[in-house]
């Protein structure tokens, strides 16, 4: 299944950017 390829990325975008976004938000409210 060379289609499943493009969702790759997925599990490691998706905690890359939780993390940032989380770190965002820490460093906006102190």
């Amino acid at each position: 299944d060379k289609s499943d390829w493009k969702y790759s990325w997925v599990p490691i975008v998706a905690p890359l950017t939780g993390a940032i976004i989380a770190a965002l938000l820490f460093l906006s409210l102190t």
